[in-house]
């Protein structure tokens, strides 16, 4: 080897000794970005779990049942705060809270009665609340005779008070826009389940019940109403008499043609549940004289036709009773003395004070009075 080649080969060996101390920060700054990648995923892990517990994992405190939160009309964000945290519904409030300041809940605050079920995130519980998605009530008009009844009935239901209730079936503008009078206005509440907004305004709620009304009361059914010279109103306060007079079905229809043989031939009709309501004692077993003299509009032993209005809420099937009823030539009925619930009927007075005078020994020998 010569010497010239000897020098040339010196470069190259520093220059790889070069190369050689550049490695160590290469190395570094490749481990540095690998820490900050697992860090950065970390941390987004644990804020994506954390924001999964605050909005979507369950809050609410349950017994795997579904439970209800009521929210006063006119309430505020805060009252509403206290409402949750009185009723013990959520596991943590300040997640709650969290979320609904998010979500801006406090300007947004609505009247209702929520539905809380088990396993309720905060995001799906503060959005039923700010966009108002409530669950409905269901009420039933079972055997239902007055409006003090009704009231309280609603009353107990609703956020409306039963005097509230009580006002607007009084109120003759409301009425007025019915087409219903404080007599009749008991004639919409047909007996049935019903859906109705817990906080729903009281003159909302009777034109919904007049809404229910319009639609039972179908062509056909207005159609034999119109045949037997009722407005359908009048069916209602007939088919109430009918419904205090017996619980047996098959027997209504026979019970309604009686009534209206009563009414086609001018007749009093002579109904004793009448008596009962005009006096205020639905528990009489026996009517007096005294009863029968009592003045009232609704006594139809003293007034002939129909009386102002319903004496209770009967039930469609009573209502459908009237309209098919059955076609005969009996004018009188009497209770049983067998006290079976069905009663016998008989075409003449004669007949009848004979039926009458068995029901009556009946009654003195078990000392019913």
């Amino acid at each position: 080897m010569s010497v010239s080649d000897s020098k040339k080969s010196k470069p190259v060996t520093k220059s790889k000794a070069k190369k050689t101390a550049k490695k160590p920060g290469g190395l570094l700054s490749k481990l540095w970005f690998k820490v900050v990648l697992i860090a950065s995923t970390i941390s987004l892990i644990i804020v994506g779990l954390l924001a999964y517990i605050i909005l979507l994992y369950d809050n609410v405190l349950s017994d795997n049942k579904t439970n209800y939160l009521y929210i006063p009309t006119g309430s505020t964000y805060e009252q509403v705060i206290e409402i949750i945290k009185k009723e013990k519904i959520l596991k943590n409030d300040v997640t709650f809270e969290l979320v609904a300041q998010v979500m801006k809940y406090p300007r947004l605050v609505k009247p209702g009665r929520y539905k809380i079920e088990p396993k309720m995130g905060n995001y799906v519980l503060v959005r039923n609340l700010r966009i108002g998605r409530q669950d409905p009530v269901n009420i039933s008009f079972i055997s239902i005779r007055t409006k003090e009844k009704l009231a309280e009935k609603i009353g107990e239901k609703l956020e409306m008070s039963a005097d509230d209730f009580t006002q607007a079936i009084h109120d003759p503008e409301v009425l007025d826009s019915l087409r219903l009078t404080p007599e009749t206005v008991m004639a919409i509440f047909i007996p049935n389940t019903y859906n109705i907004y817990w906080n729903v305004k009281p003159k909302k709620f009777l034109f919904d019940m007049k809404k229910a009304f319009d639609k039972f009361w179908t062509a056909e059914r207005r159609a034999k109403a119109q045949a037997i010279n009722l407005t359908p109103v009048e069916v209602v306060t007939l088919a109430s008499i009918v419904q205090e007079e017996t619980l047996k079905p098959d027997e209504k229809p026979r019970v309604a043609g009686v009534y209206l043989n009563r009414l086609r031939d001018g007749w009093k009709l002579d109904a004793d549940p009448t008596v009962k309501y005009a006096v205020g004692d639905f528990s009489l077993k026996r009517l007096y004289f005294k009863h029968t003299r009592f003045d009232s509009p609704y006594n139809t032993y003293l007034y002939t036709g129909l009386p102002p209005g319903p004496i209770t809420c009967p039930s469609p099937e009573t209502i459908d009773a009237v309209l098919n009823f059955e076609k005969h030539d009996y004018f009188f009925f009497c209770a049983r003395p067998d006290f079976s619930g069905y009663h016998d009927f008989s075409k003449d007075l004669g007949g009848h004070n004979r039926n009458a005078k068995n029901y009556s020994e009946k009654l003195n020998e078990l000392k019913i009075k």
